[in-house]
Protein backbone atom coordinates (compact mmCIF):
# COMPACT_ATOMS: atom_id res chain seq x y z
CA UNK A 1 0.00 0.00 0.00
CA UNK A 2 2.94 2.32 0.75
CA UNK A 3 4.14 2.14 -2.85
CA UNK A 4 0.69 3.00 -4.21
CA UNK A 5 0.53 6.20 -2.15
CA UNK A 6 4.04 7.15 -3.26
CA UNK A 7 3.07 6.68 -6.91
CA UNK A 8 -0.12 8.72 -6.47
CA UNK A 9 1.80 11.52 -4.76
CA UNK A 10 4.42 11.61 -7.52
CA UNK A 11 1.82 11.67 -10.28
CA UNK A 12 -0.24 14.41 -8.60
CA UNK A 13 2.75 16.66 -7.84
CA UNK A 14 4.29 16.18 -11.27
CA UNK A 15 0.92 16.83 -12.91
CA UNK A 16 0.64 20.15 -11.08
CA UNK A 17 4.11 21.06 -12.34
CA UNK A 18 3.14 20.02 -15.88
CA UNK A 19 -0.10 22.03 -15.76
CA UNK A 20 1.72 25.16 -14.59
CA UNK A 21 4.21 24.69 -17.42
CA UNK A 22 1.43 24.17 -19.95
CA UNK A 23 -0.28 27.35 -18.78
CA UNK A 24 2.99 29.25 -19.13
CA UNK A 25 3.59 27.80 -22.60
CA UNK A 26 0.19 28.92 -23.85
CA UNK A 27 0.86 31.89 -26.13
CA UNK A 28 -0.51 35.19 -24.90
CA UNK A 29 -1.21 37.90 -27.45
CA UNK A 30 0.07 41.43 -27.00
CA UNK A 31 3.09 40.31 -25.06
CA UNK A 32 6.71 40.69 -26.05
CA UNK A 33 7.72 37.98 -23.54
CA UNK A 34 5.69 35.24 -25.23
CA UNK A 35 8.69 33.34 -26.58
CA UNK A 36 10.48 33.32 -23.21
CA UNK A 37 7.36 32.17 -21.34
CA UNK A 38 6.69 29.48 -23.93
CA UNK A 39 10.22 28.10 -23.62
CA UNK A 40 10.09 28.25 -19.82
CA UNK A 41 6.69 26.54 -19.84
CA UNK A 42 7.97 23.76 -22.09
CA UNK A 43 10.93 23.27 -19.75
CA UNK A 44 8.48 22.88 -16.84
CA UNK A 45 6.42 20.34 -18.82
CA UNK A 46 9.46 18.30 -19.82
CA UNK A 47 10.94 18.38 -16.30
CA UNK A 48 7.62 17.25 -14.81
CA UNK A 49 7.29 14.39 -17.28
CA UNK A 50 10.87 13.21 -16.78
CA UNK A 51 10.49 13.34 -13.00
CA UNK A 52 7.21 11.42 -13.11
CA UNK A 53 8.49 8.67 -15.39
CA UNK A 54 11.81 8.11 -13.64
CA UNK A 55 10.32 8.19 -10.13
CA UNK A 56 7.51 5.76 -10.94
CA UNK A 57 9.97 3.40 -12.67
CA UNK A 58 12.25 3.48 -9.61
CA UNK A 59 9.36 2.71 -7.26
CA UNK A 60 8.20 -0.13 -9.53
CA UNK A 61 11.71 -1.61 -9.42
CA UNK A 62 11.80 -1.44 -5.61
CA UNK A 63 8.32 -2.92 -5.40
CA UNK A 64 9.01 -5.86 -7.71
CA UNK A 65 12.64 -6.85 -7.05
CA UNK A 66 12.32 -8.03 -3.44
CA UNK A 67 13.79 -10.99 -1.61
CA UNK A 68 10.62 -12.99 -2.32
CA UNK A 69 10.99 -12.20 -6.03
CA UNK A 70 14.63 -13.33 -5.94
CA UNK A 71 13.66 -16.57 -4.18
CA UNK A 72 11.01 -17.39 -6.77
CA UNK A 73 13.06 -16.28 -9.79
CA UNK A 74 16.38 -17.88 -8.77
CA UNK A 75 15.51 -20.83 -6.49
CA UNK A 76 18.86 -22.54 -7.13
CA UNK A 77 20.66 -19.57 -5.56
CA UNK A 78 18.82 -19.86 -2.22
CA UNK A 79 19.88 -22.52 0.27
CA UNK A 80 18.07 -21.94 3.54
CA UNK A 81 19.14 -18.45 4.60
CA UNK A 82 22.19 -18.44 2.31
CA UNK A 83 21.92 -16.35 -0.84
CA UNK A 84 24.29 -16.61 -3.78
CA UNK A 85 24.60 -14.51 -6.92
CA UNK A 86 22.65 -15.69 -9.95
CA UNK A 87 25.25 -14.17 -12.27
CA UNK A 88 28.57 -15.51 -10.97
CA UNK A 89 27.55 -17.83 -8.14
CA UNK A 90 29.45 -15.76 -5.56
CA UNK A 91 28.41 -16.03 -1.93
CA UNK A 92 29.65 -12.63 -0.74
CA UNK A 93 26.43 -10.61 -0.65
CA UNK A 94 26.78 -7.01 0.55
CA UNK A 95 24.15 -4.45 1.51
CA UNK A 96 24.30 -0.72 0.94
CA UNK A 97 21.78 2.02 1.64
CA UNK A 98 20.59 3.89 -1.40
CA UNK A 99 20.61 7.68 -1.18
CA UNK A 100 18.25 10.39 -2.43
CA UNK A 101 15.48 9.61 0.08
CA UNK A 102 14.65 6.21 -1.40
CA UNK A 103 14.79 4.50 2.02
CA UNK A 104 15.79 1.21 0.42
CA UNK A 105 18.79 -1.08 0.60
CA UNK A 106 20.54 -2.64 -2.34
CA UNK A 107 21.67 -6.27 -1.88
CA UNK A 108 24.45 -6.92 -4.36
CA UNK A 109 27.16 -9.47 -5.11
CA UNK A 110 30.56 -8.56 -3.68
CA UNK A 111 32.34 -10.45 -6.44
CA UNK A 112 30.74 -9.17 -9.65
CA UNK A 113 28.67 -6.20 -8.38
CA UNK A 114 25.33 -7.44 -9.73
CA UNK A 115 22.28 -6.12 -7.85
CA UNK A 116 20.25 -9.07 -6.62
CA UNK A 117 17.25 -7.46 -4.90
CA UNK A 118 16.09 -4.47 -2.85
CA UNK A 119 14.64 -4.22 0.65
CA UNK A 120 13.08 -1.27 2.46
CA UNK A 121 15.09 0.23 5.32
CA UNK A 122 13.82 -0.44 8.80
CA UNK A 123 12.76 -4.03 8.22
Amino acid sequence: MKYTFQKIFIVVMSSIFILVGAAMAYPVEDSNKTFTLTILGLIFVIAGLVNMVTSVRRINKFQKKTYQWYKSTHPLNIDGNRVTCFSCGGGRIHVRSLMNHTYHRDHFCGDCGTTLYFSPEGK
